[in-house]
């Protein structure tokens, strides 16, 4: 499976045949989201995620940031977390992705460094890759409602 850099990366290029995409990198802000995304005036923040298990977290300081911008209703953000995909023969990787109004309703604790969710919280969109450009539209759909 790709790492974090990567998958941040191909869903950067994905994303960007469709929308104006902006990786961010802040040294200063603990916890802001690694992607800036707008698409027709529609802006989405993207915490993107590599994970090898079921778990679904992200580091307390990217909850407080992402609790606080939803709770203010600034803007939408995502969590994507890339994992293998269990039970097939041919390893292929899934991706799923959970809105941060899905999350801030959700049951959850903090484990060590990170905030964890209950591995049974269904995502809002998932697909598998390889996708297809297809599956791409679909998500520019999930993302912004467009």
């Amino acid at each position: 499976m790709a790492n974090e850099k990567v998958f941040r990366t191909w869903l950067k290029d994905k994303l960007s045949e469709f929308a104006f995409v902006t990786k961010i990198e802040s040294f200063t802000v603990s916890g802001i989201p690694d992607l800036h995304t707008i698409h027709n005036g529609k802006d989405v923040w993207i915490e993107t995620k590599s994970i090898d298990g079921l778990a679904i977290k992200m580091r307390v300081a990217q909850w407080g940031w992402m609790r606080s911008f939803v709770a203010e209703q600034r803007g939408n953000h995502v969590l994507a977390i890339q994992r293998p995909k269990v039970g097939e023969k041919r390893p292929r990787t899934v991706i799923d992705m959970y809105r941060g109004t899905t999350l801030l309703s959700a049951s959850k604790q903090i484990v060590g460094a990170d905030m964890s969710w209950d591995n049974t919280l269904k995502p809002d969109f998932s697909f598998t890759q390889p996708a297809s450009k297809e599956v791409i539209e679909e998500l520019v759909r999930f993302l912004y409602g467009a």
